[in-house]
């Protein structure tokens, strides 16, 4: 157990934030785990993530010294397919987690992104911009917890254009040296979270887009919803497909209890229709597995594993969908599917991606890292 003891420039802050600011090397998802399973208490009482410290206010946190310790993020080992001022392709490796779930305590990719991002210059974490040059009084947040707090006399507003994502203060000032401060410290871009435009399973490796600025967020979202920014995963399975290519069409049901879902052929109520496009790259007749291009149609969760499960072609390696009896017997530990593409085809008469028409035709690409057992099979 530690106990920490909130001094006045920390508090005013969520609980959440602040642990975050105080123990820099947990992991995020750790922090939400230990709140959310009443591991945190503040003045003796458990309290929730939005819970408010205050200076003076006693904070217990009763979890293990290495992962209060953590291991500092370390971005070394990211592997950048692309960048330039609004996004980043990421190519994911199996096993790492994209975000924080609340049931993990390590560091995932945005923890990795960020981290790169801050070393740059290109993302200021708001719980670092604190205090930095100021009376300790003043106080400074632009994250998710966003506020201004002074204890002068001076009022300060934090005006906020969602869609810009530019920040202005205004309010009678202090002199210089508040101006030079909000010059330095409150630049619009690094206001911005960067964040997962679409997300991988953990045990999925390969290409993920990361947003530098909400309004390439946007853009991106957008994009994905009406396909004209496609995703093409490769995959190997169990067993010959019936056409060298299909369309897949059926309706899926998501059971949030068994973290799992399960495809139909007719609708219900609670149903989503799911569609599968796939191209049939080669086949062995020795190890009878086939190697697929897939294009989703829709996204949605666990959507390829289950559906090529359904019809018969479980992915190799996968433990919840597949024959774990044949990946035991063939040695394969880790789902063999791979984000290996991403496509940016934008509507030549909308012209409506904005910042990001620079990108209309360019396609990105990895060659995905089969485990070694998974090569013998080809």
């Amino acid at each position: 157990m530690r106990e920490v003891v909130v001094d006045k420039k920390y508090g005013n802050k969520k609980l959440a934030s602040f642990l975050r600011h105080y123990f820099k090397n947990m992991p995020e998802s750790a922090i939400y785990k230990a709140i959310r399973k009443r591991d945190v208490k503040v003045n003796g009482k458990r309290v929730s993530e939005d819970y408010i410290v205050l200076p003076g206010d006693i904070v217990q946190i009763y979890v293990p010294d290495n992962i209060l310790d953590g291991i500092p993020v370390n971005f070394q080992g990211l592997s950048i397919v692309y960048e330039d001022n609004n996004i980043l392709i990421i190519n994911k490796e199996q096993g790492m987690p994209v975000h924080p779930d609340r049931t993990q305590n390590e560091n995932t990719l945005i923890d990795y992104v960020r981290s790169y991002l801050e070393k740059k210059g290109e993302y200021i974490n708001s719980d670092s911009v604190i205090n930095s040059d100021l009376d300790s009084d003043f106080n400074l947040y632009i994250d998710s917890d966003t506020h201004i707090d002074s204890n002068h006399s001076s009022d300060y507003y934090l005006n906020s254009d969602s869609y810009s994502n530019s920040i202005s203060i205004s309010g009678s000032g202090q002199g210089s040296d508040y101006d030079s401060f909000f010059d330095l410290k409150l630049n619009p871009k690094s206001s911005f979270k960067p964040s997962l435009c679409h997300r991988l399973d953990r045990n999925t490796g390969g290409l993920v887009i990361i947003a530098k600025n909400n309004e390439s967020r946007k853009i991106i979202l957008e994009k994905l919803k009406t396909n004209e920014i496609k995703k093409y995963y490769q995959c190997i399975v169990k067993g010959k497909m019936d056409q060298v290519n299909g369309e897949l069409k059926a309706f899926l049901e998501k059971d949030e209890n068994k973290s799992r879902v399960f495809i139909h052929d007719e609708y219900k109520p609670g149903y989503v229709e799911v569609i599968t496009k796939y191209r049939v790259l080669s086949y062995n007749e020795n190890s009878d597995v086939s190697k697929l291009e897939i294009e989703l149609v829709t996204g949605r969760t666990h959507q390829i594993r289950a559906h090529l499960s359904y019809i018969g072609h479980p992915i190799v390696g996968d433990g919840k969908y597949g024959i774990n009896s044949y990946n035991r017997t063939i040695g394969v530990k880790k789902q063999a599917l791979f984000s290996y593409k991403i496509t940016f085809n934008f509507n030549k008469e909308k012209k409506d991606a904005h910042i990001l028409q620079y990108l209309n035709g360019k396609s990105f690409e990895i060659d995905p890292k089969w485990e070694s057992n998974l090569k013998k099979l080809f």
